[in-house]
């Protein structure tokens, strides 16, 4: 089953991290970047960048903030703040955003959200709410980082999302916010139970049982604390200069000392965060010491050295989180090149297919280009093929996402939605349906043996990212290299035929692990020699 999960929400005001109170009274706290790198290093399981004044001059100042943390950090951003488009969706995931938090321009036209969910997949969006309580006891949806009041109910608002596409409720109570008071249950709950979709609890955090009560009492999916994490990440600090912080600029360092413990608020960590949601076999220091330090040092290493290491191409269909799989291929010292054209993979020693988006898309994208064709003539070649998520999916035969489409044919099987697996007895579910999509970290299993696989040297029941709607389900068993398990459904995370092999799941949005596996892919096309001519 998927792990509940905790994600530090970063408001941010040009190059620092804000907070306020009910989303008022912004103030400065430190670079965001430093504030990004510290809670990677403490296991957190996703980050939220939200730029709250975009909006307001119209403006989205976050892409190069998100580009440079995106090549130290390898778990799954959300991007919020002034996107209004499906250019701007498109902007924030090249820019190495992962998913998308929309608020604003889906208010004022909730059609987006449709066109968004078909062109990028409904995982990769995410709808803000930020509801305020009314004196009648309804709650409200404000917009413009809470200043805007649009006469709309939260919970019909969250429900019509949900069934436009939205991949996942992001709830801010602007009463809650900053306060420090503990979350609005009734709020969370009502919403939790309204949607099918994953929802994620913000405002109010202060304590581990403020959190612990959110999750379980409220039904969240995963909670975004911003304060109670903020403000005990800088009592650790005596200097200014540690979180970036100027000492004359707006008193704010100041402010800092003065409101430790603002609010009633008590400094969480993580290990403290992550009771009853996650283990790890080493869960405090997953990120830290987990045995691969020494992989990536040597990594780095050869990437310094610059040696005569092959190339992978990156096939760009513009819908793929190519910024994302990049950097992890930066980060172990592996060389690639974008292609959008079959002249473009001439002399690749791999293909790294990635996985943001919609079927349907993803296939006409590569016809178009005549990709597709060049991508079956490689893998007749023997050149080592790796498909993520969507690119997993893309290996089969066909899906039936928006309808049947045809896949690459690469490994026998179809595509189907992981929900649909739910029999029914007069009517009623005979268990719990399943949210969906499928959004967090959670384990996966040995099929057969992981040896001379791009799994080697990873542990079985390794906790993976995940963020999806679909899955394979392919033929034959044999081509099954790992399976996950969520509520009752257990499911195909993993598949390996020749030189042919895609996961479920985001290698580079899973920690150190998931490094692993592109480290492996590096090892694997350097013995293999094979290169694809056309």
């Amino acid at each position: 089953m998927v792990n509940k999960r905790i994600i530090p929400r970063l408001d941010i005001k040009g190059p620092n991290l804000v907070k306020g109170v009910q989303l008022e009274g912004l103030r400065a706290l430190g670079k965001a970047e430093y504030f990004a790198r510290y809670y990677y290093k403490q296991g957190a399981d996703e980050l939220i960048y939200q730029d709250v004044v975009a909006t307001l001059y119209g403006r989205n100042s976050l892409l190069n903030m998100i580009e440079n943390i995106s090549k130290e950090i390898f778990i799954p951003l959300t991007v919020g703040g002034g996107i209004r488009s499906l250019k701007d969706i498109r902007q924030a995931l090249s820019s190495g955003a992962d998913k998308v938090a929309l608020n604003t321009a889906v208010v004022a036209d909730p059609e987006l959200i449709n066109q968004a969910a078909k062109q990028f997949g409904s995982s990769t969006i995410v709808v803000s709410i930020e509801a305020k309580k009314m004196p009648d006891g309804t709650y409200q949806v404000f917009t413009d980082n809470g200043r805007e009041p649009r006469g709309i109910n939260v919970l019909q608002w969250a429900a019509e999302a949900a069934n436009r596409g939205a991949g996942e409720i992001l709830l801010i109570s602007i009463d809650r916010d900053g306060t420090g008071l503990g979350f609005d249950i009734e709020l969370i709950k009502s919403v939790s139970q309204a949607v099918k979709v994953p929802v994620i609890a913000s405002g109010g955090a202060g304590s581990v049982e403020h959190i612990h009560k959110a999750l379980l009492d409220g039904e969240a999916d995963a909670v975004a604390p911003a304060s109670v994490l903020h403000y005990g990440c800088i009592e650790e600090y005596d200097r200014p200069e540690e979180t970036g912080v100027n000492e004359s600029q707006e008193g704010n360092y100041d402010f800092i000392k003065q409101k430790r413990g603002y609010a009633k608020i008590t400094p969480c960590r993580f290990s403290d965060l992550r009771k009853n949601n996650r283990t790890e076999p080493d869960s405090e220091n997953f990120y830290i010491n987990n045995g691969t330090p020494q992989t990536i040092k040597k990594a780095d290493s050869d990437l310094k050295k610059k040696q005569h290491a092959p190339m992978a191409a990156i096939i760009d269909y513009e819908m793929g989180n190519l910024f994302s799989v990049k950097a992890a291929c930066i980060k172990v010292g592996l060389q690639t090149r974008l292609c959008q054209t079959p002249e473009s993979l001439n002399q690749a020693a791999g293909i790294i297919i990635p996985g943001v988006g919609a079927f349907g898309n993803a296939m006409s994208a590569l016809k178009k280009t005549g990709m597709d064709l060049a991508i079956k003539d490689a893998a007749k070649q023997g050149v080592s093929i790796l498909g993520v998520c969507l690119g997993m999916q893309l290996l089969m035969e066909q899906s039936e996402e928006f309808g049947i489409t045809e896949g690459l044919g690469l490994i026998s099987g179809s595509v189907r939605h992981i929900g649909n697996n739910n029999p029914k007895e007069n009517g009623q579910f005979l268990r719990q349906p399943l949210k969906v999509p499928h959004i967090g970290w959670n384990f996966i299993n040995e099929s057969g043996t992981w040896q001379k696989s791009l799994l080697e040297s990873v542990n079985n029941k390794s906790y993976m990212y995940f963020v999806h709607s679909f899955h394979a389900e392919p033929v034959y068993s044999e081509h099954i290299l790992c399976t996950t398990q969520y509520g009752d459904k257990i499911f195909c995370s993993g598949v390996k035929k020749e030189n042919i092999t895609g996961f479920q799941f985001h290698p580079e949005r899973s920690g150190e692990k998931g490094l692993i596996v592109y480290k492996n892919f590096l090892n694997q096309i350097q013995k293999s020699k094979k290169i694809f001519n056309l």
